[in-house]
């Protein structure tokens, strides 16, 4: 969303990608490629100065880390537009993965980051189905189709071939980490063994450039008027309700790019119409702003003659303003023009 008031230099912007979650296909919200295209798309289309990857994963599906990895990569590249990690509780397996996506990666001092390896889990239940008189029937069309039945006693050709595909995945992990940290990985026998580490000690590994928050780094990076769009997961709007303010269930509707609001409609709707200095309507002006900041949406304002008033609008964000109607203009320059009229002599009439 570009900024229609071309006088006014725009403050610096910082794209905030929320990571957080379990790593799986499914619902909704769920981290994964299909939720998070669409914020991804948004981060870098808004020309941001950096895109900021808010990082708390402890894993999950290989495939969706990748697939999520690659598309922030190939935008960054595409835009040419600089990408930090930042890890909160974790980026271990499929959430460092992500985390290798930026050019840089820092961490708080109890972060953990790492188990570079992949797991798969089963378990056995033959002997209790037998014990309790359970008959399993299976029926297959294919040699190996039933492999790995917990129902089964385990066949030592299924755990061979189930230990070549994770071997095959954990090499993809491995290349993925080697091609993003580069020379800035130490030379340490345990770095793909799983193992994780804590805060500083990722850092003396290469797996983090550093101990850093997002919020003060980019200020110090960018300046202390950064403006920072935060983006993630959407929810519809039928499962905001009741969970949260209107003003944050309408800013957090997908599709929605700018909230406009017109002030003598909202202070009618109060019961104070036209009284713009109100409390109680710099308090509601204030609560959607903060809304639209949170979900990356435009702050947008119709009507306003006041400076002052515009002045402390544009400092809550404002993207857009539209200063009035073409008949409003029009009847405010035939006032001002009768006016000047009538002042001429005392002989004047209109």
């Amino acid at each position: 969303m570009k900024r229609f008031i071309p006088f006014m230099t725009p403050d610096p912007t910082v794209a905030v990608i929320r990571l957080h979650g379990f790593i799986s296909t499914g619902t909704r919200g769920q981290l994964n490629d299909v939720a998070m295209a669409g914020p991804i798309e948004r981060a870098f289309r808004r020309k941001p100065k950096a895109v900021a990857l808010s990082i708390n994963s402890p894993g999950g599906s290989p495939v969706q880390s990748s697939l999520i990895a690659a598309r922030i990569r190939r935008l960054a590249d595409e835009k040419e537009v600089p990408v930090y990690a930042f890890v909160e509780d974790a980026a271990a397996s499929g959430g460092y993965w992500l985390a290798c996506a930026a050019d840089e990666i820092y961490a708080d001092r109890s972060s953990i980051l790492g188990s570079i390896g992949v797991i798969m889990a089963s378990f056995g239940a033959h002997e209790f189905i037998a014990k309790h008189g359970i008959e399993r029937r299976v029926y297959t069309s294919g040699e190996s189709k039933s492999q790995l039945d917990p129902f089964k006693p385990e066949d030592p050709k299924d755990v061979e071939r189930i230990k070549a595909v994770g071997s095959e995945i954990h090499e993809a992990f491995i290349e993925h980490v080697k091609a993003a940290r580069r020379d800035k990985l130490a030379d340490d026998p345990s770095l793909f063994t799983g193992e994780f580490w804590v805060g500083q000690k990722a850092v003396d590994l290469g797996l983090a450039d550093g101990i850093g928050h997002l919020v003060p780094f980019m200020k110090e990076k960018f300046g202390k008027d950064v403006k920072f769009a935060v983006l993630g997961p959407k929810k519809s709007l039928f499962k905001r309700f009741g969970a949260q303010i209107a003003e944050d269930a309408i800013a957090s509707v997908e599709g929605v790019d700018m909230v406009l609001i017109g002030p003598s409609d909202l202070t009618a709707e109060m019961g104070i119409h036209g009284q713009y200095e109100n409390e109680r309507f710099r308090d509601a002006v204030d609560s959607v702003a903060a809304a639209c900041r949170t979900h990356g949406v435009a702050l947008g304002m119709a009507g306003i003659k006041s400076l002052d008033l515009l002045k402390r609008f544009v400092g809550l964000g404002l993207r857009f303003i539209s200063a009035g109607t073409d008949v409003g203009m029009m009847t405010e320059a035939a006032t001002a023009r009768a006016q000047a009229l009538r002042g001429l002599d005392g002989t004047a009439t209109m």
